[in-house]
């Protein structure tokens, strides 16, 4: 859905995985074009918790292995 502005997801890719506005901006940006983007890569039970704080929210996220 288009049911997130940019800023709230800015901002919660910024909770998730504490980065910088920038930072944020930019996944958020790329997530927009593309229909997707990496936020984090790292161990199993931090993507979780990363994944929990997006989904939170209502945003679609999948962790993989």
């Amino acid at each position: 859905c288009n049911c997130h502005t940019f800023e709230v997801v800015t901002q919660q890719i910024i909770l998730a995985i504490q980065c910088t506005k920038e930072r944020a901006d930019n996944l958020a940006f790329l997530a927009d074009r593309t229909g997707s983007v990496i936020v984090w890569e790292g161990s199993n039970e931090k993507c979780e918790k990363v994944a929990k704080v997006l989904g939170s929210i209502g945003l679609v996220v999948t962790v993989t292995q």
